[in-house]
Formats: C-alpha cells, structure tokens, sequence
C-alpha cells in the first residue's frame, strides 16, 4: 500500500529544522528550498506520486524501435582472457549471490528484502520518504546504506554485459527482469526507504547501462527472447521516468554543492536523453542538466584536478560522473568545452598520481566505495577504470601508473578503444597541487609513496567529507605500509565513532592541548579554524623538502602555532620530519600519533621501532615511542583494530622541536 501523506505529527521537527538551517543560506538556496518544500508538500497530499507511477506505466513509450546505446558502443569489444574471466567471473557470481557489498556477503538475491540492513535484520518499514530519521543513537550499528547499496543496482551491469558479449546464460534476461520488478513492487515512488534523491540519482546511472545493453541484445537475440526483452526494455524505461521525476523535484541544490548534486544533474541529462531517443522528451531536465554540468565541473575540480571536498574516494566517484556525463553529451552533439575538459583531465592526473605501490588510493577523507563505471564494482578503492576511461576518451597520457588489465573493461565497453599505458618513469615522481593541498612523491620502482595533506579542511572550509588531518600524511617503503589513513568506516551506523574517525587524534599529525586541529560542527562540517601557512616544497639534489604549518590552535591559546618540515630521500627511501611548535602557555599536552594499521611492530628501544614484515623498516624519535590500540577502515562497513604509534610530552611556554625518521634498513 502506497502511503503519499505527511505525517503532521513525525515531521513537525524535521520542518522546523529544515528552515532553520535554510535560513543561514543565500537568499536564492532559501528560495529554491522553500519552493521545492511547498510543491513537495503539495505533491503529498494530492497522491502526485501515485499518479505520475500509474501514467509512467499506462504512456507506451516505445521499445520496439531501433536506437542505438547511449553510453555503451554498438560493436562488441575485443576482450583478452583475462577481462573475459573477470566478466564472466563477476556476473556468474552475482547471479549466485555470491559476492560482496561494502564487504559483506550478500544476501539471497532472489528473496532479499531490499529495506533491511541484512547484517543486523534491521528493517526500516515503508512509509513516506521524507518521514525517516537516519540520525539516531541505536544500541546495534545497523546502517542504511546497505539497503541503499543493494539498490542501487551497479552489480547487474556486469550480468548483462556478460550476456551481450558472450551470448551465454540465456536466462540472465528473465532473471533480471524479476529481480527489478520485485524492486519496484515493493519500492512504490517516493515510499520506501531506497528513495533517497542520491541513490535515485546512482540507480539511473545503472539503470541507462542496463538498458543499452538489453538494446544491444535484443539486435541479434533469437525470437524466443524477445518477449523477455521487450517486457524488460519497459521496465527499464518506466523507471527510469519514475527516477527522473523523483531526482527533478528533489535536486539537492544549496550554495555549496558536493556530490550529490552532481549525481543529481548528470541522473537527468542520462533519463533527459534516454527517454529522449524514445519519444518521451523532457526538455526541461536537459536544459538543467547542461546549464549546470558547465557550472558544476569548476566547482567540484580545483584549477590543479583536486575535488574540493578533500576525499580520494568522493574524488574518484566525481570524476566517474563527469566522464559519463562528457561521453553522453558528446555523443548528442553537445561537448565540454575546452576548458572543462582540461579540468577533467588534471583531475584524472590527481587520481594516478595517488596510487601507492598496492594498487589502490590513498585513503584520505572519507570513502563509501561508490562505484558509477560498475564492470569491475569489486575494486572501489582502485582509480584504474576511470584513469584509464580518462586516457582513452581524451586520448592523452594521462599519469604513469600500469592498472590492472581488467580495469580496462570500462573504456572497451563504453568507448570500443583503450590508449595504450603511458612509459614509467625513470626515477621518483613529484607531484605539488597547490589548489588541493596535497602533495606526493612516489618512485613506483622502489614502492616508495608518500602523500602529505597540507591544504584546508575541504569544501571550501566547511569539512564535508574531509577530515581534521591538517599535515598528516600516508607512508609507503619499499612497497610496504607503514603509515596509514584511518578512513571511515560508517557514517549513520555510529555517529560517535564517525566522528572519531574524522579526529585529529586517529590521523598522523600533531594534537596539541587535548584538542581537535579545527573544531567538528555537526556530523558532517567541521570549522573552518585551522589553514594552511608556510607551504613551500623544494627540490635539493636527491632530496625533496616539504615544509606547511597552521595556525589551528590559536583559537585555544592565543599564537599558538604548528611548523612541519619533511625531508624525502626516495632513492634511499628515507624521510625525515621535523615538528615545531610554539606555545605561549605552560604545561601544554601535546601527543604525535603515526597509525599503522595492522603492521608487524617491534620495539628496539625506548625511542626505537621496527616495522614490516622483515622488519626492514625503522621508526626513530627524539621523544620514547608507544604503541596504543586504533582503529582503521580499508572500506566502507569495514573495521579492523590496528595500532599508532604516539609520543607525548608537556611543553613549557615557548618554542619546541621533535624529529622523527622513518627508513629502510639497508
């Protein structure tokens, strides 16, 4: 039963809130959100919903004609054995339920219940979608996005791939089709827990592929499929109008957009044009869409390629929609410009340019491995697909790094080409992103990777998914972890533990008097209190230097300031760091933290470590040394305890110094 009403009594407090906090933003954010409210109200109460659902069903949009793919090319790519293991591999899996989201089993495909948090047997009953509440404490870690990852449909790309290309597992079409039509029955429009105007916006992303690939089958499939092809092309475009007009009149604008709003826009110019080609024209949503992706590219991607919300994860999923949306807008004859694609191209760059020895990106900030290119979902934590996606469609080397071969299924499959991999270099690269605050260096030959943060908070001084790691950094030695990104390992499933892994104290860098480097503002905005000073990075011989400060502290104890300086050696695989600090108090607490995960870790002395497998990798300090009990996330829903090493002292008012080295033994 579809319930299209307000709840006067559960939502009086969400209302008062939601203008509260809409009041503090610029006059044209207070009038799109006011107007957007009333005509949502207005949607409830007159069952809008409902009705748009059952002519979405009753209008026969055409699927029986011949139009060719939007984002997929028309001709079959040629696959190596291994890509064609991968595909095969991943849509035999998901047809047997038999893979991982946020890395937990999956549940039984065929009979799961697509509001549950499966792990706990959480079940968020339906109602409608503006009445639920995800911020709550709860006595167990149950968290919505797993209902909303499930829904989100990117694990069904690689099935029907796998079909088109191979022309096994004739019943991947009727297996599909139930599955999406039990979404849909038990998922009524704007009454469930799964619409949510993101997932909305990530589910046509999927739901577009899907239907390419269903077109290009239905070209050469024998007669007896194509009954089960034409009940499926009309589920596909049904709700993909249902999605379009559900993301139309919940477009995330505000003053400051992130992620969402991308999804957003590029979900629109995606069902804009694919209902479009069949004769279902929504000209308004395209408008939008193109008005906007022209604004959006610039805001999202600093002039170095840096997304401005300070996460290599939210960076990656970013960079995948704006390449879906050039692709698309491309091929309707309505390109990027010059200058938007250049952007895109140096935020391609910054994806290469953090991959570590492992393969897979530096984990700064936080990360709920979204995937938009879905031919290798497994791996969200690897930039390959849309590095290479970047290299093939602007065909420019882009980078250096040699990706698996399998994250090359994405440009064959969306482009029918992929550029050959760019020459390693010879020696250690340097990478400086001045807008961004990163800096790296990298000899991919010895596995050496360093990445420091030395700029601002993110999203233009408002946090977001930035955390408080203001001169912390990530640490490879000869291709071993040494230090490590914590990342996030859940947002609304503990909202005290999300905010320990945003901390000063769960990163590698200094806390001084007990306190955060800037100030949390919520659940997700942290104050805009500590930026960056003093960044230089130089070249000296072999040497590189690094210095940044902030003055963060300040704010607690007036002229307190923060002097880091690295010294890098990749040729011998060595950095040195050296910390000032200025009090003008006595009796200062101050505490470095170095977490390290779940590495090997023996004391040599007071002021000595060694680390590694080998122990080839030594930790010395002008202060002892301790180890305490941390925790660390490789992926959203995961969580492992793990280790920092920490030093504390209590400074007297004035200047200070401490020096610490991390290297190989020889």
């Amino acid at each position: 039963m579809i319930r299209d009403g307000f709840g006067d009594n559960d939502i009086i407090i969400g209302d008062i809130d939601l203008f509260r906090r809409s009041l503090s933003k610029p006059p044209r954010v207070i009038c799109f959100r006011v107007l957007q409210y009333l005509k949502l109200k207005w949607m409830a109460k007159t069952k809008a919903w409902q009705r748009f659902s059952e002519t979405a069903q009753q209008n026969n949009t055409a699927t029986n004609i011949c139009i060719d793919p939007l984002l997929v090319v028309s001709n079959r790519p040629i696959l190596s054995n291994i890509q064609q293991n991968e595909l095969k591999s991943l849509a035999h899996n998901v047809r047997a339920s038999k893979f991982t989201l946020f890395s937990h089993p999956v549940p039984e495909l065929t009979s799961c219940d697509f509001a549950v948090d499966w792990r706990f047997g959480k079940k968020w009953q339906p109602q409608y979608y503006k009445q639920y509440n995800f911020y709550e404490q709860k006595s167990e870690p149950y968290d919505v996005k797993f209902p909303w990852e499930l829904s989100r449909f990117h694990y069904l790309v690689p099935v029907l791939a796998w079909h088109w290309y191979s022309g096994e597992d004739s019943e991947a079409l009727c297996w599909v089709n139930k599955f999406l039509s039990r979404w849909r029955d038990e998922n009524p429009i704007a009454n469930s827990v799964n619409w949510y105007a993101m997932e909305a916006s990530m589910r046509i992303v999927n739901l577009t592929l899907m239907l390419d690939f269903v077109t290009l089958i239905a070209h050469d499939a024998p007669s007896d499929l194509s009954d089960e092809i034409q009940k499926l092309k009309r589920l596909l475009i049904i709700m993909l109008k249902e999605h379009g007009f559900f993301v139309w009149h919940n477009r995330e604008f505000t003053d400051i957009r992130g992620n969402h709003f991308t999804a957003n826009i590029v979900a629109l110019l995606l069902a804009a044009a694919v209902l479009g080609q069949r004769g279902y024209r929504r000209e308004r949503w395209m408008r939008y869409s193109i008005r906007w992706l022209d604004k959006e590219i610039f805001l999202q991607f600093l002039p170095d390629g840096v997304n401005f919300e300070k996460s290599c994860g939210y960076h990656k999923l970013v960079l995948e929609l704006f390449l879906i949306a050039a692709i698309t807008r491309e091929r309707l004859g309505i390109p990027f410009n010059k200058e938007a694609s250049a952007r895109l191209v140096e935020a391609a760059r910054f994806s290469d340019a953090l991959i570590r020895p492992d393969n897979l990106a530096a984990n700064f900030g936080d990360n709920d491995d979204a995937v938009a290119l879905p031919f290798n979902f497994h791996n969200p934590h690897s930039h390959g697909a849309v590095v290479e996606l970047a290299r093939s469609f602007f065909n420019e080397n882009i980078g250096s790094v040699a990706f698996r071969e399998e994250e090359k299924l994405t440009p064959l499959f969306l482009l029918g080409r992929c550029r050959a991999t760019p020459a390693a270099p010879i020696s250690h690269e340097l990478f400086y992103f001045v807008n961004g605050g990163y800096v790296i260096v990298r000899d991919q030959d010895k596995g050496f990777f360093l990445m420091v943060d030395v700029g601002e908070v993110g999203m233009g001084g408002r946090g977001g998914h930035g955390h408080n790691d203001l001169l912390a950094f990530e640490l490879y030695i000869g291709g071993e972890p040494v230090v490590l990104d914590p990342g996030c390992s859940g947002y609304t499933s503990d909202l005290d533990k999300k905010t320990l892994y945003r901390s000063t104290a769960s990163h590698a860098t200094i806390e001084l008097f007990g306190e955060e480097i800037a100030r949390f503002a919520g659940h997700w905005l942290i104050s805009n209190d500590a930026q960056p000073i003093d960044v230089s990075v130089t070249e000296d011989g072999e040497k590189i230097i690094i210095c940044a400060g902030h003055n963060g502290y300040s704010r607690i104890a007036s002229g307190s300031k923060v002097r880091r300086k690295f010294v890098i050696n990749p040729s011998r695989q060595e950095i040195f760091i050296c910390d000032e600090i200025h009090v003008p108090t006595d009796d200062a607490k101050i505490r470095w933290h170095f977490p390290i995960g779940n590495q090997n870790c023996v004391r040599q002395s007071a002021n000595e470590l060694l680390l590694g497998i080998k122990n080839s990798i030594q930790i010395t300090s002008d202060l002892p040394l301790s180890l305490k009990e941390s925790l660390f996330s490789c992926g959203y829903g995961q969580e492992q305890t793990g280790r920092s090493i920490c030093a504390d002292g209590r400074l007297s008012s004035g200047d200070f110094c401490c020096n610490f080295k991390f290297y190989r033994i020889q």
